[in-house]
C-alpha cells in the first residue's frame, strides 16, 4: 500500500477523507501547516475536504460535520441497500416479463425501484 501525505497549506483547519464507497480513511481538524500521512490501498479513491469552521455574512459561526465511523457505515448501508433493491427490481421485472408473469412481477418491481431511488430515509422505512 502506498503512503500518501496531505499537507494543509490553507489558513484554516480542514477535515479530509478518502472514499471507497463511503469515507474509509480520514483525518479531522488537520491544522494549517500540519501533515497527515496514511497508507492507503491501491484503489480508485474519492477525496473530500471540508472546512472546520466558517463565519457567514451575518457573523454566525458554522461548523462542518466531522467524518466518523457511524456516518461511513450508514452511507455504505444506504448505497448497498439501494443497489440490492434496484437489482432485485430489474431481475424480478425482466424475469416476470420473459416468463409470461409480467402482470405479477412488474407491479412488484416498480416499488422496489422507487425505493432504490428514494434515498436514505425512504429506503430505511421500506427495508426495516
Amino acid at each position: 500500500m502506498p503512503n500518501l501525505t496531505i499537507i494543509n497549506n490553507l489558513d484554516e483547519a480542514i477535515h479530509i477523507a478518502f472514499f471507497i464507497v463511503a469515507p474509509a480513511h480520514w483525518k479531522n481538524n488537520l491544522q494549517p501547516g500540519e501533515r497527515w500521512t496514511k497508507d492507503i490501498p491501491t484503489l480508485p479513491l474519492g477525496f473530500q475536504a471540508r472546512w472546520v469552521e466558517r463565519q457567514d455574512h451575518v457573523g454566525r459561526v458554522c461548523r462542518s460535520r466531522e467524518f466518523c465511523p457511524k456516518d461511513s457505515w450508514k452511507m455504505g448501508a444506504t448505497i448497498g441497500t439501494a443497489c440490492a433493491m434496484g437489482t432485485a427490481s430489474v431481475v424480478i421485472g425482466l424475469t416476470s416479463v420473459l416468463t409470461g408473469w409480467g402482470e405479477i412481477g412488474v407491479p412488484l418491481a416498480g416499488p422496489l425501484m422507487m425505493a432504490a431511488n428514494a434515498g436514505e430515509e425512504s429506503c430505511h422505512k421500506v427495508c426495516l
